[in-house]
């Protein structure tokens, strides 16, 4: 079972940008939306530097693959990769 967990910060220009991509990933997948102004804990914990960065957690694997920046996320969701 993959986990998703979507990191973004207030006033992040590229998390606002993505916001509609996110929103359309949302309506087939559960997106744990997470804001790093609120949660650093946990984003110091999985090691995110950059928002907005999309995280997939793999459950049976527990292995994580990490996309950062807003191009990279568009292209991994427009792509139905997740």
């Amino acid at each position: 079972m993959k986990h998703i967990l979507y990191f973004y910060k207030n006033g992040c220009g590229p998390c606002d940008e993505i916001k509609p991509t996110i929103n359309k990933l949302a309506e087939t997948n559960k997106i744990d939306r997470i804001n790093i102004n609120e949660q650093d804990t946990l984003a110091d914990k999985l090691n995110i530097m950059f928002t907005p960065t999309l995280a997939i957690i793999d459950s049976e694997t527990k292995s994580m693959v990490k996309y950062e920046g807003s191009k990279k996320i568009k292209q991994v969701i427009n792509e139905n990769l997740i």
